[in-house]
């Protein structure tokens, strides 16, 4: 059985139950995707015809990049857009998709925290 295809019982719902998780670890590539047909099947559920709504077969290539929106506080991304650009042009892509990571790569209920490091004055 691949990553890619979890059994039909794991995209019920009954992969997420806190008996049948094994806390303590990051979401797999399995759970994404048997979670994403749960989520898709209750939207066509809800009569939903959006192929992004779609249940997916398979789960998308790593480097896919996709558009989304989002509603964020406006002044927050005033000031991400200025401290990205202070550091050498980044995008607040790179910074959401930074923020993401480190989200996706905890394990669940864990608080993700960033270690600042200042730089010496004068440099």
């Amino acid at each position: 059985m691949s990553a890619t295809a979890p059994p039909p019982e794991d995209d019920t719902g009954a992969l997420f139950s806190p008996e049948r998780r094994a806390s303590g670890r990051p979401i797999s590539d399995h759970e994404a995707l048997a979670h994403a047909r749960r989520v898709g099947r209750i939207q066509q559920g809800h009569g939903r015809k959006l192929s992004s709504l779609a249940p997916p077969d398979e789960l998308p290539a790593p480097d896919l990049r996709v558009m989304t929106a989002m509603r964020l506080p406006a002044r927050l991304l005033m000031r991400v857009r200025a401290k990205a650009a202070l550091e050498g042009g980044r995008t607040v892509t790179d910074v959401v998709e930074e923020a993401m990571r480190g989200y996706v790569d905890s394990a669940p209920d864990a608080q993700v925290r960033y270690v600042t490091h200042r730089r010496p004055p004068g440099t």
